[in-house]
């Protein structure tokens, strides 16, 4: 049944492609010949666009879009992470039909493409085009009301990993004075992988994140590095993998208790940690000793306060224990465990995250569960 069902995907995606393909042949002539307008061929290309996006949500085992950011109106540059032919249709057929991309490369030179992309009010450069001339471009855009749409990663990913982002277009928004809009894509590499042309069905997802402002020349590598670290981890998120913790806490082995943030949302955050042999905090019988599952709870709070402040662009701050209260132990945890611990942060007063913890294991037991207070400063 999956096979059958693998070959039905791949028809259909065949298809559509083929059709998206044939008609944007057909239409190349007639738009630049004809000197169609730019909000036309653009009008045109989203309707395209969309009827391919619909065929990917049909195939696809999930797809969905999700808006962090609210504020889609003001010009801004659209960055994302770039992983497959399928990007490019994506944008062209969610919220930012009213967009344009910043293309060098090979688009440009196929015959007919580069006028197409032109008429169609695309920003494209070459590597004689200076910076000036490139920002004149992209304001001409913005003066239309359009936003503009980067890969900076310069090319498609083979792996879908997000690769090292080149910094112009942040220097770009610094210098026009316009935020950058952090857009991460997950699942359309498997969905047509580089280099093929089948079409796979599996999950997608479309995080749009929170706008990010480049105040200075000086601060654009740091933010060019930032905003790929957080697309990154938006990835390992969305994954199932969950966050490494080493990349966000200050605590270090053999003290650190939490291996990785599975999920943050909002004032609810889920940690996991494996008690190996190794663990300075097992007893002769190859227990947990009880301390430890407090510090556990204390260190998942430690933990997704500092995604939170990474998700926020500011330093990760440091923190201690202040109080415990109505702490229960239910059962003991062992060596070869992978225990879980749900946070729920209720309140923030005079620089203290009160929140309540509860620590499961693997089989879903309650190990304890209690009232966490920690107070954080810079």
């Amino acid at each position: 049944m999956s096979f059958i069902k693998d070959i039905f995907v791949a028809v259909i995606g065949f298809i559509a492609f083929g059709i998206f393909g044939l008609s944007l042949i057909c239409y190349y002539p007639v738009a630049v010949l004809k000197k169609f307008e730019e909000k036309f061929i653009r009008r045109e290309f989203y309707r395209l666009a969309k009827f391919v996006m619909n065929v990917v949500k049909f195939v696809s085992k999930s797809f969905v879009i999700e808006f962090k950011e609210k504020d889609l109106k003001e010009p801004c540059i659209i960055v994302a992470n770039h992983s497959s032919i399928l990007d490019i249709v994506v944008f062209s057929s969610v919220n930012f039909k009213d967009a344009v991309f910043l293309s060098k490369g090979w688009p440009t030179r196929i015959p007919l493409m580069n006028k197409y992309l032109k008429a169609a009010g695309n920003v494209i450069f070459d590597e004689n085009t200076s910076f000036e001339e490139l920002c004149s471009l992209v304001q001409k855009a913005f003066d239309k009301n359009l936003k503009v749409i980067v890969f900076p990663e310069g090319t498609r990913s083979e792996d879908g990993t997000v690769k090292r982002f080149h910094k112009g277009a942040f220097l770009i928004a610094q210098k026009l004075g316009v935020p950058v809009l952090p857009v991460c894509v997950k699942g359309l590499d498997k969905t047509i992988k580089k280099n093929s042309v089948i079409v796979r069905s599996c999950d997608v997802k479309i995080t749009v994140m929170n706008k990010i402002v480049v105040p200075n020349e000086e601060q654009v590598l740091d933010i060019t590095r930032k905003t790929r670290q957080l697309i990154a981890e938006e990835m390992e998120k969305q994954s199932g993998e969950g966050i490494n913790v080493k990349k966000l806490m200050l605590h270090r082995p053999p003290m650190l208790l939490v291996d990785k943030v599975l999920e943050v949302d909002g004032d609810f955050a889920r940690t996991s940690f494996e008690i190996k042999p190794d663990n300075i905090f097992l007893d002769k019988n190859n227990v947990l000793k009880r301390s430890a599952q407090i510090e556990i709870m204390a260190q998942a709070l430690a933990a997704s306060n500092a995604f939170d402040s990474k998700q926020k662009n500011k330093p990760t701050q440091k923190g201690f224990l202040v109080m415990l209260k109505n702490i229960t132990f239910f059962a003991d945890a062992k060596c070869g465990d992978i225990l879980e611990c749900h946070i729920n942060i209720v309140d923030f007063i005079a620089q203290t995250h009160i929140a309540q913890g509860k620590l499961f294991n693997q089989n879903g037991t309650l190990l304890c569960e209690g009232e966490i207070r920690i107070y954080c400063f810079d």
